[in-house]
Parts: C-alpha cells; structure tokens; sequence
C-alpha cells in the first residue's frame, strides 16, 4: 500500500493551479514505494527455467542474486541453484554463479521407489508384453532398474508349458518367478488379477497379488473342513445329565465355519457325570447321537468316568467311543488282579503236585518209568526209584558244568585257580585269564570272546543297526548367529573334555581354509571370513570343537549316534560345519544382495561351498549320501520384527536353500532350530521371532528343538558358556533321535479347553503319552524375574492362581484377557546381581528326562515348554 504525503485531492483543489514542488514529491513518494514493494516481492521469489540452457540464455544480468534461487529441469532431475555457489555446475563463471544445491532425481525415485503400472499389457499368460506408464515416460523413466516395483494385470493365465515372462517396451523378456523365486506353475499368474512385482537379480519376483482374500477363504474354507474330518474337536459347555449329554463346538471352531459334525468327524468329550443307563445320547450344536462302544456294541451303563477325556468318532447316526475307555492305570489294575490269580493258581498247582507221590500214566522201561517225551518219541523225563531222570539240553548243561567246576568241594579233572572274584577256567601261554567263572549272584561265564564269536552273534542277535555305518554319511549343517559358535571353556567344562567326546560318528571336511587364507581345523566353520574357494578339501576327518568354544555343530553331532543307539535306529556318521556369522539378520542369509544391509552374501557362499565340497569328499570316499539335518539357531538379531515377518523371511530362505540341494543332486535335509529367548534387556522390542518360530514348527517348516530360556547365560546378555552350549546342543541331538524312532518331539502352543466364570484351561495336547507337565524348582531364578504362576501373563487380566495337571495348565484370573502369553516378558535383568537368565522366564517343563552324555557331572537332559503368545 503506497501512503503519500499529501493526497491527489491536496494538491489539486477545486481545480486551482497546482503548485509543481508537491506533484513532485508526490511522484517520487508513490515511485519509490512501489518499487521497494516490488524489490520485497522478487527477494527470494525464485526464477524457474524448462532446462539448464534455458537459463544460461536467460542472461547473468537478469538473474539478480536477490531472487533467491534459480530451478531448473535437467533430464528428469530437479535441479535447486543459489547464489555465490559455484562447487557443483554453477551456470556462469562469475558471480553470483549459481551452483547446485540440490537435485530431485524424480526419474529415479519414480523407478526405484515408486510402483509404475503397465500399460497396453498383452501377449500372452505366458510371454507377456507390456509398456511403460506415460507419466512414467515423461519423467524421464525410460527403463526398470534392479529396485523396481511394477503393477501388472495379466490378459490370461499363464499355462505352465514355460515359466512366464514380461517384455517391457519391446525389450528382452525377463521370467517372472513367485515370492519365494521358484518356477510358477501352470495356474499361479491368473488373467485379470493385479500382480505387484519386484525386480530382483535378473528376475522378476510376485510380491503382492500371489494370493488375494478369495484365496485365503477358499483355504480356510478347505483348512477348517480338514480339522473337522481330520482333527479332534474339543467339546465345550458340556451340560444335561450323565445319560441325555448336551455340549457345543468351540466358539473359535464356530467361528473357522465348523458348525457341526461330519459323517467322520472325532470329538473329546470329558464328563462331568456318569451315565447311569447303557448306551446314553449327546447333543452337539442341536443334534442328537447316540453313543456306542468302539465296534458299535452298547456302551454300558457307569461307562463314563466324571473328569476323564473321552474320544468319540461319528459313524452314522452314532458316535462311537475310540479313546479314553482304558487307561493305563485301568490296565495295571487289571494286570494286577490277573497276576494276583495266576499266583493263587500256581500256589494250588503246587500244593497238588506235592502230594504226588510217581507219575499216574507212565512208560515201564528196564528202570525207568517216562512220562514226558519230545515230538520224535524221544523220552525226556522219567521215575527212577531213586527219583527223576531227565534228559538236559545243551544250556543247561552248559550252565550246570562251569557251576560245578566253580565248587572246589568236586573233584573233576580240570586245572583251575582262584581270583578275588571267581574261578579262572583258561589262561593263554602269557598267563593271561581267558574263560572263568565270576560268584556271586550275578555270576557266570566271564571270557575274552574272537571276533569271529561278535560277528556271528551280531548276526543272530540282528545289532547291526547298533553298529556305526561304513558306508553311508549324513551331511548336517548348522547356521544362524552367535550362539552357532556358543560360549568359552570354564572350568566345569574345558577343551580337554570336550576333545575327548570327538568319534568317527562326528567328521569334519579336511584341508579347507578361510578367506584370509587360514586353515579350518574345527567344525565352527569360517564365520564372516568366508570360504578360501581355491582350496577345496581333501577328505574327511574327525570333527574337532573349537579351540576357544566348542560350538553347536559338535556338541549336536558328536551326541547324536550316543542317542541313535539308544533309540534303537541306525548309526549314520555326520559330517559338519557352521555357516553362521554374529548378529547377522535373516534377510542377509540368503542369496540375494539386494536384501539385506549390505550387498554380501557370505552366510550363504558359506553354505553352498561347505555343502558342494562335502558331497564331492564324501562320494570320493565311496559313502551314500543319506538325508540329514539342518540346525538353525537364529533370531535374536530379529527382536525388532514385526509379527509373520521374520517367518516370511525364513521360508523364503528354507525354499532357496532347498532348491540348492536339488540342484546339486543331494538328498532334503529335515530342520531343527531354536527358539530365542530374549535377551537381559527388554524393554519395548516385540520379541514377536519367538512366535514366528513356533509357527513355523507347528506348520511342519521344522522341528523345535528346544527353548533357549531355558539355559543359563555367562554374559549377562544372551550367550551360554561351553558347559551349556553342550547341554542344549546335545538337547537337540536327543530330539533328532526320537524324531527318527518316530516319536513326537516339537511342544506346540496348547488348545483352550475352556475359558469362562475367570478360569481359563489350557491342554497341551503335543504332548507325548509317556510324560506330563513337571514344574522346575523356584530356586531355578531365585525369585526373580517370575512371580508365582509359572511365567504365564495375560493381556487385560491379572492371574490370581495357577495349577498344573497332566497335559493341562488352569489358570485363574481377573478383568477380561485378550491373549495369555508364557516365558515371554518385557523386562531389564541385567541388574540383578550375578544374573545368569535372559528376560524371558518360565518354569515348566515335561517329566520326560534323560540323562547327559556330554558334560562330566550329573545333568538331566529336559523338554522345556517354549515361549509362546495365544490369543483368546
């Protein structure tokens, strides 16, 4: 606004002569206001030019240093200049310049960052032609680069003769693969549907559109019909009376869609009275069926126990009772009154036979009168007037003779002599003892057997499979952080004990060395150092722990034949060796570089160069190559992961890893990793990797070999020393040895029997029938840490009181729980004075215990319960 001194009115009034000085000062007052509000206007305001050029053609004298910055538009790029900079391109060689200050490379944003959907998509579902969005193509993006995301809707499905590929404005055509980067399959690229795909490598990769919310329905819909046909359904709200039953499917079954029984559906069913009269109904979801015995006979009345889980399978109209109608303590009883007969029987019998006085139907022959013959008429017991005569067979004359040998009261002609123990029967030309009798009450036979006398009793005794095979091998590998490589020697565990473990069951590729060029003499393999690729192995030898740690490779492996040959299944030596690296997140293991901090791969250049060097050293020592097993102990790099993310991640690295050992032509591995148990030092990270490995073991990915919770930590953070490194190594070794006699080991999240009036019951029905839940000592934590229920917590609940029975867990609460969770808490410990566990608690664990091989002192081996969260 311009403000003069005098107004138009003023100096010209009533049209009176104007005096010259005040139009004037009027002038210069409204020129020189006007022009500083122009001046403030164009200060800073800023000049924009189409091009570089655009603007050197502008001219310097028209770009006034005021005006704050010049833009240019350069190639796509959006360039800022300021004045007096002439670092980076100015426009001019004098001042102001007008150098760079700042680019947006939009061209590059849009291709790497954005997500460009193609047009004028055609071809075919399996050689598809597309073309650059125009936006895309006017912000200078003219091709895709190895970050790209595009969104591309197919014009048909792709028929599988092929795997499927895109052309993009007539360029070379690129194959598409799925999340995972495996081939697709006739059916998995569907015309019509919107993909999402990732560049990656020289490929394209699904990330989006693979599967869609029909998808996910129509697999719910088959996954709930196979838990209803397949799975046993837990019965709730069980009410009526003992003979007239009513019950409900599980609101989460209701809500899955299992709204009633199939024709084979299988429910558990736990009383809360006994049927008074045979054969009783139960009314599930509206619908009556009568109950019969296991072959559709009546069930009789007093059938049902109050308090014991039952088992019934539809049939017809009927469900039949399949489960729970004997246990085991019915069959001790049972055995105990049959054994209680026979005695009385055999007490009679011989009450009878000591009042005969000869045998009443007999054979006269010179003195003898038989009455016992074999099936060739040969007589084998007889009556003599002096008593019985018997023809012995070659065991018991093989066990009379050495006994009367034994007693110096019989002369006989045999030389022996007395030891502190027995009777030497044979000694060899040294002197030495070869066959003699031991007393005692567990005497016998004692002697210095052939070979030849093994062999020929292995044979007729079948113990081959106890014996170490000499030609096969298993190839066995283990990866993930730190814990791979586990903690130092203590004196409770030295490397003196730990060599002394070393067999021919646990072998090590010899010759190998490091990517520094030092060799590899233990089976902790290179770590971060890498593979020297120039200096492949020689042979085999066995497999040595480390020089400062023993590791987790050995202290599986050179455990696992000990628990093979008491489970009774084949001994297969094992050759091993780690990939893992400290602190490397998953998306770093595979053999990407795109994924991941960095651009390396060497966790996975670990894997494929150990595992191709160990099928050639093991086929040049003429061994078959059996399926083995891959050890993951991983995670705590991913305590900041969301929930799913981690177990994505480790699929994908399962599906590539896999597709390797196809490649290279050897046999699939069965997993077995660890579960993370925090660290000392939680205090928001989620923690959510410890659920995601327990799905990925409940969706049979691998098996859980134990909880990491569960071990004592040297650090004060999250490593074991040497001692317990070995105890949860050989943990793992027995898992894979039940698992390979067929027994189950992996302890799943439980099943919510019922969650009501503030009681809610958990059965953790993964267990095995010959253990139950066992709480460990208190003294496990000193009070800290835990409180009084066990470390289970719940969501929006306060526990008041816990119980544990059998396979089930009750709990007692307060408030309106969302999720209970176990061993899985958000705290700081690393205060505690001499803290020797992670943050993660619990106590319970099975009664199924064995004792430990690997440590010097008296351990037990046991199956802690794993962390887990459960929504309710």
């Amino acid at each position: 606004m311009v403000t003069t001194t005098k107004t138009p009115g003023a100096i010209y009034p009533n049209g009176s002569a104007v005096a010259k000085d005040d139009v004037q000062l009027w002038m210069n007052e409204v020129v020189g206001q006007v022009n500083a509000e122009l001046l403030a206007t164009l200060t800073n305001g800023g000049k924009t030019f189409r091009s570089r050029d655009d603007a050197v053609a502008f001219g310097q004298a028209e770009l006034p240093a005021r005006i704050g910055i010049v833009v240019t538009l350069e190639g796509g790029v959006i360039t800022w200049r300021a004045p007096f900079q002439n670092g980076d391109d100015p426009l001019f060689v004098t001042a102001p310049y007008w150098g760079v200050v700042a680019r947006a490379d939009v061209a590059s944003a849009l291709r790497d960052a954005g997500v460009m959907s193609l047009t004028n998509v055609g071809g075919t579902g399996d050689a598809i032609t597309a073309e650059l969005p125009t936006a895309a193509l006017r912000n200078g993006v003219t091709t895709t680069s190895g970050t790209s995301i595009i969104e591309i809707v197919p014009v048909a499905t792709n028929t599988g003769a092929t795997e499927p590929t895109l052309s993009i404005d007539g360029g070379a055509p690129v194959t598409i693969k799925s999340e995972t980067g495996a081939a697709l399959t006739a059916g998995q690229l569907i015309g019509g549907r919107s993909y999402l795909l990732r560049r990656r490598g020289g490929v394209w990769r699904i990330i989006g559109g693979g599967v869609v919310i029909a998808d996910l329905l129509a697999q719910g819909s088959l996954h709930s019909l196979a838990v209803r046909d397949a799975g046993i359904l837990p019965l709730t709200n069980v009410g009526g009376t003992g003979d007239a039953i009513t019950a409900d499917l599980l609101p989460s079954m209701v809500d899955a869609g299992i709204a009633s029984l199939s024709a084979v559906s299988e429910v558990e069913y736990i009383p809360a009275a006994t049927n008074d009269a045979a054969n009783p109904s139960i009314t599930i979801a509206g619908t009556a069926y009568g109950i019969r015995n296991s072959d559709g006979g009546d069930w009789p009345a007093g059938g049902f126990v109050p308090g014991r889980s039952y088992f019934l399978r539809r049939r017809s109209g009927l469900l039949r009772v399949v489960g729970g109608d004997a246990t085991r303590g019915d069959l001790d009883s049972e055995a105990a009154a049959r054994a209680a007969d026979i005695a009385a029987l055999t007490t009679g019998i011989a009450d009878v036979a000591s009042r005969i006085d000869e045998p009443s139907e007999t054979v006269q022959t010179e003195d003898v009168r038989w009455i016992a013959w074999d099936d060739q008429g040969h007589a084998m017991l007889g009556w003599s007037g002096s008593g019985l005569r018997v023809r012995l067979d070659d065991w018991t004359v093989g066990d009379v003779a050495p006994r009367v040998l034994s007693d110096p009261g019989i002369e006989v002609v045999q030389q022996t002599d007395d030891t502190l123990d027995g009777r030497v029967l044979a000694r060899d030309a040294a002197g030495n003892a070869l066959w003699m009798w031991r007393a005692g009450p567990d005497g016998g036979f004692d002697g210095i057997m052939s070979q030849a006398f093994w062999d020929r009793g292995r044979e007729e005794l079948n113990l081959q499979a106890q014996q170490l095979s000499t030609t096969a091998i298993q190839i066995c590998s283990v990866t993930g952080q730190s814990l791979t490589v586990g903690g130092s020697y203590t004196a409770e565990f030295t490397l003196g004990h730990a060599s002394s473990l070393m067999s021919e069951g646990c072998l090590q590729i010899d010759g190998l060395a490091r990517g520094d060029g030092i060799d590899i003499g233990d089976t902790l393999g290179p770590r971060s150092q890498g593979y020297s690729t120039s200096t492949p192995g020689t042979g085999l030898e066995l497999g040595r722990p480390g020089a400062g740690a023993n590791g987790l490779p050995f202290s599986v492996f050179s455990m696992l034949n000990a628990h093979r040959a008491d489970a009774g299944v084949p001994l297969v030596p094992v050759v091993t060796s780690g990939h893992g690296i400290s602190g490397i997140p998953i998306e770093q293991m595979d053999d990407d570089p795109a994924t991941g901090a960095n651009a390396d791969t060497i966790a996975w250049d670990n894997f494929t160069y150990w595992t191709a060097q160990a099928k050639a050293v093991s086929e040049a020592a003429g061994r078959t190559i059996l399926p083995g097993w891959h050890v993951i102990s991983h995670g705590t790099s991913a305590q900041n992961m969301p929930r799913h993310a981690y177990a994505n991640a480790w699929w994908g690295l399962q599906q590539d890893s896999l597709d390797y050992l196809r490649s290279i032509g050897l046999p699939l591995p069965r997993y077995i990793i660890t579960q993370p148990g925090g660290n000392a030092n939680i205090t928001s990270q989620p923690w959510a990797v410890c659920d995601d490995i327990l799905d990925i073991c409940e969706q049979g990915g691998a098996i859980l070999g134990t909880a990491e919770y569960w071990y004592p930590i040297a650090d004060n953070n999250v490593h074991p020393d040497a001692y317990w490194t070995a105890i949860l190594g050989e943990t793992m070794a027995w898992g894979i040895a039940e698992v390979e006699a067929g027994r189950r080991w992996t302890i799943t999240r439980p099943k919510v029997l019922s969650n009501a009036g503030g009681v809610l019951t958990l059965h953790f029905d993964s267990l095995r029938d010959d253990e139950v839940l066992e709480i460990e000592a208190a003294s496990k934590y000193g009070g800290q840490g835990i409180d009084a229920h066990l470390g289970f917590e719940l969501t929006g609940g306060v526990i008041t009181a816990s119980t544990v029975r059998g396979h089930v867990v009750v709990l007692h609460y307060t408030g309106a729980p969302t999720a209970v969770r176990y061993a899985m808490q958000s705290q700081v410990v690393t205060g505690i004075p001499g803290n020797q566990y992670t943050a993660h608690r619990g106590l319970l664990r099975t009664s199924l215990t064995k004792p430990a091989k690997s440590v010097p002192d008296q351990r037990l081996l046991v199956r802690p319960v794993p962390s887990f969260t459960l929504n309710l």
